[in-house]
């Protein structure tokens, strides 16, 4: 496969761990000559070897297309659902429209373009019915859902895609860890505190982790073979919130978790089948840590977040 590969959502956390496994994966010289990367703004990415990558603005990415042979397009852009309450409805519906049209436009130029989507389990949610019994999503997740499932159709729709629906994820490039219940309890236990799990009800997630995801993504796109037919969740551990506190604890030599979950109340569920991931990680030889090893390198990713701590 020659041709550009064109990174869109590189400085946030799928799109940076995609770029980490593309100078793994690929030789120096290629990486600088094929890698593109897009973000909503133009600047410059620094890449573990101390060197600089450029970034163009993802409005840049249709007439790149028009003028260079473009041979993938892996698609980590969207704005995620804890950005609508500042950006309002409407605002957060025209901008992520937005970022599926220019992914489109670039596809319609190339439509030979591989693309690999990195989706999100609401559109699962959406696209099957939501459940509330099981999962009463937000207002934010259910517009999330729906227009991450309206871009992958789009895009399937023009050129050979593989989509990779995102429940929980783990990984070193997460950001704000304080967002995430992994991300805090990781915080908690990294600045020697017993974790306290803040969920009053039982919360149950499938987890996978970014390099895991971004490496398999990225041998199918080397194959060049066929995409499947179906999003792929990938998944490959499903823990409670107090499992999930409790490995932390142990990883960190602290004591049991502190817990007051009442399993009276609904139950939180996202959670997928694991199956479908985890045979195409044995397809194509990526060995999926285990959650303990999510767990180590994940903490990676607080090293900064404690000087902000008091």
């Amino acid at each position: 496969m020659d041709g550009l590969i064109a990174v869109t959502g590189a400085t946030g956390w799928v799109g940076r761990t995609v770029i980490d496994e593309l100078q793994r994966l690929i030789s120096p010289e290629e990486f600088k000559i094929r890698v593109t990367p897009f973000a909503s703004r133009e600047g410059r990415l620094a890449l573990s070897d101390n060197t600089y990558l450029r970034i163009l603005p993802l409005e840049a990415l249709p007439e790149l297309a028009v003028r260079e042979p473009l041979s993938a397009l892996i698609h980590c852009a969207f704005l995620t659902p804890d950005r609508l309450h500042a950006l309002g409805e409407e605002t957060f519906i025209a901008m992520n429209r937005k970022i599926t049209d220019l992914a489109s436009k670039a596809l319609e130029a190339r439509p030979t373009t591989r693309v690999i989507e990195i989706s999100s389990g609401a559109a699962t949610l959406v696209e099957t019915g939501l459940d509330e019994a099981v999962w009463s999503p937000s207002t934010a997740h259910q517009l999330y859902g729906a227009l991450k499932l309206d871009e992958e159709r789009r895009l399937s729709s023009i050129a050979p895609s593989l989509i990779l629906r995102v429940y929980a994820l783990t990984g070193r490039w997460m950001r704000d860890p304080k967002k995430y219940a992994l991300g805090d309890f990781l915080l908690q236990a990294a600045a020697r505190k017993r974790i306290t799990i803040r969920a009053p009800h039982p919360v149950i997630r499938s987890y996978g982790n970014a390099s895991n995801i971004a490496e398999l993504a990225l041998h199918w796109l080397l194959s060049e073979d066929t995409p499947p037919s179906k999003a792929i969740p990938a998944v490959n551990a499903t823990v409670s919130l107090e499992e999930l506190a409790l490995m932390v604890s142990n990883h960190f030599d602290l004591p049991a978790p502190i817990a007051d979950v009442d399993s009276s109340l609904p139950m939180d569920i996202y959670c997928a089948e694991a199956s479908g991931y985890t045979e195409m990680a044995r397809t194509y030889g990526v060995k999926i840590k285990s959650l303990d090893r999510q767990i180590v390198d994940s903490a990676l990713a607080i090293t900064k977040s404690l000087e902000y701590l008091a």
